[in-house]
């Protein structure tokens, strides 16, 4: 007999198998991503079962409309319907409390694929087929992972003395058996299982407090991909965002530069709406939403001083800055003539405080991550370099990138480059002439005291001041 349950799966279901392997690969480095993997396998292992009973494949259905589709066949019942409806509701759950709290899914979840693959194997592939006792896994000492192994050994350890308690309750139940048969079958199920429930139920239902920012910007991200046809769930955010539905229908297919939404004041463009939608965000209001999380989480986030979030949060809350990315979105409006829509607006206002396709904001572990972002990766992810140079996050970044300041050349900007690559203190020229937020540019404070790292990134720092002299210069660089 193989020894490797997933063996089995090789002949027939090699994919699935190859599901398993990156699960088990990904476990103790990234939990995240092996939520993922075991949902994927659990959902196609359920196809296949579908498939196998006659149904076909059901790939419009849902997962839990499959589950039903089994159930209501009588091919899943009792605890391996319970397994496949625990990896579910644990894999359909967006967000975790932490780290930790992933790996524990992660590891249960993996608990249960052994269960329900068990159940595969002997039904339709070896009916002679005998599981072993299932074996938690366990880190390997030899490699080095983002989460430390103290943290992963004590996780283990609970979920341990969990299967212990269980097992005790177990036992328990059986020695009452032979003095006297007062439990009810079901009865004595529920016993069994009660541990497990109240853990998988605690997992579910805790939601992740994330204290950040993010978690009131992540509505704008959202809003920004809703479609017509769904459902109202941001209605409290249109109203604060000032959003008529009726409006939004008129700024879908139009061009900005055809409407009264821009204007043309001493010689600049102007938009009350788009800086509007910017204000609503920043704006220091105790009704403003993101400010008030600003205020009560960004502040006291022990990221605080190294955080691209935070800062640019609070460079966007610069008015000469507001006034700067209107009069950018206006040349290209015009120049270009594109049409740029509420929702399209709002996401970009979103990228611009956000680098999500450089920090994943949905992994518990995107905190620590930004603690440990090096200087040069801090810089690329300040807005002045977003605005410019992220030009594949959507189709008016791609516009601004032929706006980019580092395109123009002329004797005094040749000259200032020459100055700025023969200073001691770059640092200084921030100070003195760009208009940043308090403590912008205190991740890098200590830079010039580390030679090589500060000779590498002098190139970056002086692309940062020629894009960020554009958005919220102050005084004149020559004189």
């Amino acid at each position: 007999m193989k020894k490797d349950i997933f063996s089995y799966l090789d002949e027939n279901y090699r994919y699935l198998n190859n599901y398993i392997r990156d699960f088990n690969e990904e476990l103790f480095i990234s939990p995240h991503s092996s939520i993922i993997k075991g949902k994927t396998f659990t959902e196609n292992l359920t196809r296949e079962a579908c498939k196998l009973v006659g149904y076909g494949l059901l790939n419009r259905m849902t997962q839990e409309e499959r589950l039903g589709k089994l159930e209501d066949e009588g091919t899943l019942e009792g605890e391996i319907l319970k397994s496949f409806h625990t990896i579910r509701m644990l894999s359909n759950k967006e967000n975790y409390a932490d780290v930790e709290e992933e790996l524990e899914v992660a590891l249960n979840i993996h608990k249960n694929i052994y269960k329900i693959t068990a159940w595969f194997v002997q039904t339709y592939i070896d009916s002679k087929f005998e599981a072993e006792t299932y074996k938690i896994p366990m880190p390997s000492e030899n490699k080095v992972y983002d989460i430390e192994l103290e943290v992963i050994y004590k996780i283990i350890k609970n979920i341990k003395n969990t299967e212990d308690t269980i097992a005790k309750t177990q036992d328990d139940d059986k020695e009452n058996e032979e003095t006297m048969d007062i439990f009810d079958i079901n009865e004595k199920e529920e016993a069994e299982n009660i541990f497990e429930d109240l853990m998988i139920e605690s997992i579910i239902n805790n939601e992740l407090d994330k204290k950040c920012l993010i978690q009131e910007l992540s509505k704008l991200k959202e809003y920004s991909k809703e479609t017509g046809e769904e459902s109202g769930e941001f209605t409290n955010l249109e109203k604060y965002m000032n959003i008529e539905s009726e409006i939004e229908e008129k700024l879908e297919s139009i061009n900005f530069s055809e409407c009264n939404i821009l204007t043309l004041k001493d010689g600049k463009v102007h938009s009350s709406y788009i800086k509007s939608l910017i204000t609503k965000i920043t704006d220091s209001s105790d009704l403003n939403i993101f400010y008030n999380s600003y205020i009560k989480n960004c502040t006291k986030c022990s990221n605080c001083d190294c955080c691209p979030i935070k800062a640019n949060y609070e460079l966007l809350s610069n008015e000469n800055v507001q006034d700067s990315i209107v009069g950018l979105l206006g040349k290209c409006i015009i120049k270009n003539k594109i049409t740029i829509s509420t929702k399209e607006l709002i996401n970009f206002i979103y990228e611009l405080i956000v680098p999500g396709t450089y920090i994943d904001i949905n992994s518990p572990m995107f905190k620590r991550k930004i603690s440990k972002l090096n200087n040069l990766d801090y810089i690329n992810l300040l807005m002045p370099n977003i605005i410019f140079n992220h030009k594949r996050l959507s189709f008016i970044f791609q516009e601004l990138n032929s706006l980019d300041p580092l395109n123009l050349r002329n004797q005094k900007i040749d000259d200032f480059i020459i100055e700025f690559n023969n200073s001691k203190d770059v640092l200084s020229y921030f100070k003195k002439y760009i208009d940043y937020p308090k403590g912008y540019l205190d991740k890098i404070k200590d830079i010039k005291d580390k030679k090589t790292e500060y000779k590498n990134i002098r190139d970056e720092l002086l692309n940062l001041f020629i894009r960020s002299y554009y958005l919220c210069g102050k005084g004149d660089v020559r004189k």
